[in-house]
């Protein structure tokens, strides 16, 4: 409750001096097309359109101030991007318009085929980056997305030599509690409350009915249809189907198992956060149908799948 996420650019850029860091939405001032010209992409059937994507996600990073740029380029059934090869076109469109603006740039090519952390739902996310900065719990795979992340834009600032002396860097500020900390002084900084990292629960409602969701087939998960999960909780309120929809900050999913994990009468898929007793039976037979299991555990495979660059 109280954060501005679309600040005024004096007071992000303040905010980014002062603090180092900064999560806001685009602002009219930043990207103030931005929204008509998705609104056009949606309505065209263009929102998977390399150049427009391009331009929606580059304007935004350019009109900043940028002088440098690392980001992921996902795919998977949770990406606009389905496959690795269409990513890839994704990532090197992006990488010459940052070239054509003299922005240096670096591209992680991440995998989306399942859900990446622990949870789905705003609330439930804030919880899991709170217990994630804390050190509580940290999702193996969105741990590693992170560290790469990190460790890419020290390099690229000139705050470490390398990627593995940059990879130390980053783990120490995260188990020392100065990441955590920083997280807090920028909460706060947007007008946020001052102890959300020390009692999340004051400000995160639980939602009237959590369960977990245990699926009638036995054996290891081996693939889940990310946007099957995403329109299933759209359905009970955990996001937006028109800009001007509420969004119930109490619902969604946590506790996924990931792709070889165990499922059985005693392993759930996933714990359901629902706002009433028949939201909750038909998003669990949503969730149900998104997964295949096997009889064997599939090969986990890596989050980063590789690194392109623009120098």
């Amino acid at each position: 409750p109280g954060y501005d996420a679309v600040p005024t650019t004096a007071a992000f850029m303040n905010i980014v001096k002062n603090i180092g860091c900064a999560i806001i939405a685009p602002t009219p001032d930043l990207a103030p097309a931005d929204k008509p010209i998705f609104y056009a992409r949606d309505v065209c059937a263009t929102v998977e359109s390399i150049p427009l994507i391009t331009g929606s996600i580059m304007s935004k990073k350019l009109a900043a101030g940028i002088n440098g740029l690392v980001m992921t380029v996902p795919f998977g059934s949770g990406a606009f991007m389905k496959t690795e090869a269409r990513a890839v076109e994704l990532a090197e469109s992006l990488l010459d318009a940052a070239r054509g603006a003299g922005v240096p740039m670096t591209a992680l090519i991440s995998d989306l085929t399942q859900v990446l952390g622990d949870s789905v739902g705003s609330g439930l996310q804030i919880r899991e980056v709170v217990r994630f900065l804390t050190g509580e719990y940290r999702e193996p795979r969105l741990l590693e997305a992170v560290l790469a992340l990190v460790s890419e834009t020290l390099v690229m600032g000139g705050l470490a030599a390398n990627l593995e002396t940059a990879r130390g860097i980053a783990w120490q500020h995260l188990e020392d509690g100065s990441a955590k900390d920083r997280f807090a002084r920028m909460v706060l900084a947007f007008g946020g409350p001052a102890d959300l990292v020390d009692l999340p629960e004051r400000y995160i409602r639980d939602a009237p009915v959590i369960r977990p969701v245990y699926l009638e087939k036995t054996g290891f998960v081996s693939q889940m249809d990310c946007y099957a999960i995403g329109i299933a909780l759209l359905g009970i309120g955990a996001g937006r189907t028109r800009p001007q929809d509420d969004i119930d900050h109490t619902v969604g999913a946590s506790s996924f198992a990931s792709v070889g994990s165990t499922i059985d009468a005693t392993h759930p898929f996933c714990i359901l956060h629902a706002p009433s007793e028949d939201a909750w039976e038909r998003c669990s037979e949503a969730l149900t149908a998104a997964v295949e299991c096997s009889v064997t555990p599939a090969e986990p495979l890596p989050v980063i799948r590789s690194r392109l660059n623009n120098g």
